[in-house]
């Protein structure tokens, strides 16, 4: 082969791409894709289930339970307000007669400690009025005391032994007298005996006066201070403990209070749940919609049945808004977007399309028993439809299309990819053989992708 077709070759592959692999014979056999520059609108269409929009669960609340008395039939169409289910609860009804009966009793416990309190605070504050009258008489025996005597006491002490001195010179005069009568025999000794016994009370009477007026002028002994001053405090402290002791009263009979009024909001509440779970006896549909009958453990709820908090023993299903409940490939999920406009043909209708929107495209793909690794993951889609005179139900099936973007530039059949996702690569055919070419796409639609970095505005690639 001569040098200069070598390097004509070298230099036309560098100006096709870098990356290639030349095949000097090309079968005749080979599918070839002319492509070009042109703008494209990508159309993609996929079935659907019609489902309804929204529905709202029945189920009972504020930990109620009962036994169904009655249910709107499967299937009904009911309005607003419409009647749908009557619950029996006997029990709720045992519970809303205590609770009254509680939030009475507590009610009364609390008037009659209103009613005693003034009771106890009067009592307690006589308390305090009796020992502070107490505490001022300890101190003016004290103060008296450190004062001495008054002139007037020792007057008085004075003359009460002057008066037991002259008393008692009588007396001993007298019973001189009387001994003299009596050892001379003119009387008995029986009055001499009485004349000296009241002649030893006199004396003592003497002696008492004296030592009282001496304790008098001596003044008060430091033992008598501190036995006043002992009592006075013992006074003080008794004030102060009652003092406590009204305070504490007071505090006891608000500490009272809040417990009743506590337990009747506690009783209050409870009697108004109570109260909230016997509105449930009768349920009225919040809504216009279908009425549908869930199944619970194999069995469908009916009369007679026990029904529980949080557990919906009814569905009604809205028959004012629809919705298409599909699945699709991985490639077409990746082109929709959220809000795209949307035509429905629904195949009881198929003259009749439809206007429609996208809400919602999975993130994940939905759980499939059975498929083969080979196939796609199915993302699901949801797509609003606008409601219609069409009679539409649930169940029926559907054919959404939907025109995601319009774009120009080249683009490729997904079918002349080979390689693997991360780095495709296509046969570009030239004008000295096919060589393979690793290329830079983005998806499209579910046929075709966009060539980003294309060598030339137009040629032919092999499948």
């Amino acid at each position: 082969m001569p040098l200069w077709f070598v390097l004509v070759a070298v230099l036309a592959g560098l100006a096709l791409g870098c990356d290639f692999t030349t095949q000097n014979v090309t079968s005749k056999s080979d599918l070839s894709y002319d492509f070009r520059e042109e703008v494209k609108v990508s159309r993609v269409s996929f079935p659907g289930t019609v489902v309804a929009a929204s529905f709202t669960n029945i189920s009972l609340r504020q930990d109620a339970s009962g036994i169904i008395g009655w249910l709107k039939e499967e299937g009904s169409l009911v309005a607003s307000g419409d009647l749908i289910a009557i619950i029996d609860m006997s029990e709720s009804e045992n519970e809303l007669r205590n609770a009254e009966t509680r939030l009475r009793g507590s009610k009364a416990k609390l008037e009659a400690q209103i009613l005693g309190n003034p009771k106890t605070m009067a009592e307690s504050g006589a308390a305090v009025k009796a020992k502070i009258r107490d505490l001022e008489l300890r101190k003016n025996e004290l103060e008296r005391l450190r004062d001495g005597a008054a002139p007037e006491d020792l007057w008085r002490a004075e003359t009460d032994l002057a008066e037991a001195a002259l008393a008692c010179s009588f007396s001993r005069q007298l019973c001189e007298a009387e001994r003299r009568i009596a050892e001379r025999g003119f009387d008995s000794p029986f009055s001499l005996r009485q004349k000296e016994l009241d002649l030893q009370a006199r004396e003592i009477e003497r002696s008492y006066n004296r030592q009282r007026l001496e304790k008098l002028h001596a003044g008060p002994f430091p033992e008598e201070i501190a036995r006043n001053v002992f009592r006075a405090d013992v006074a003080s402290c008794e004030v102060e403990l009652a003092h406590d002791q009204f305070l504490s009263a007071s505090a006891s009979c608000q500490v009272l209070a809040k417990e009743h009024e506590y337990s009747i909001e506690v009783d209050t509440s409870e009697l108004r749940r109570t109260r909230e779970r016997l509105d449930q006896r009768r349920i009225f549909a919040p809504g216009p919609g279908l009425a549908i009958i869930p199944v619970l453990w194999g069995e469908k709820f009916a009369p007679g049945k026990q029904v529980w908090e949080e557990v919906p023993f009814m569905k009604i299903v809205s028959t004012q808004a629809y919705e298409i409940d599909a699945s699709v490939d991985e490639p077409v999920s990746a082109v929709l977007k959220s809000g795209a406009v949307a035509w429905v043909r629904i195949d009881s209708f198929p003259g009749e399309i439809i206007p429609g929107k996208i809400s919602f495209i999975g993130k994940s793909p939905r759980q499939q028993i059975f498929r083969r690794r080979s196939e796609f993951k199915k993302f699901p889609v949801t797509v609003s439809i606008g409601v219609s005179s069409l009679p539409i139900r649930v169940g029926l099936k559907a054919t959404v299309t939907v025109e995601p973007q319009q774009a120009g530039g080249v683009f490729l059949p997904r079918d002349l990819l080979m390689g693997d996702e991360a780095s495709p690569t296509v046969r570009l055919k030239g004008p000295f053989g096919v060589s393979v070419r690793s290329v830079k796409v983005a998806p499209f639609d579910a046929d075709f992708v966009r060539w980003l970095d294309p060598p030339a505005s137009e040629g032919t690639v092999l499948y």
